[in-house]
């Protein structure tokens, strides 16, 4: 199942135990920021998903591929 970038940011968000409201003062943006990713009506920026990444220990490729499991411990070393 393909999960988009906004369907990963709130399965992270929601793993973690964290509000809309938590993450977006995190993240300096509005709850609605969060709220709008999250049903992809937009998109964060670069800085944003960086910092995501990192905040969620996730790889930022991982983060990026739709077709990648954000919650696996294995690592791809075909690029």
């Amino acid at each position: 199942m393909k999960l988009t970038i906004g369907k990963r940011v709130k399965e992270l968000r929601v793993k973690n135990k964290m509000t809309q409201e938590q993450l977006a003062e995190k993240l300096q943006v509005s709850r609605q920021s969060i709220s709008k990713w999250e049903s992809d009506a937009t998109r964060p920026d670069f800085d944003k998903l960086k910092f995501l990444a990192e905040f969620y220990q996730v790889s930022l490729d991982k983060l990026l591929d739709e077709d990648a499991d954000i919650f696996s411990e294995e690592t791809s070393s075909d690029l």
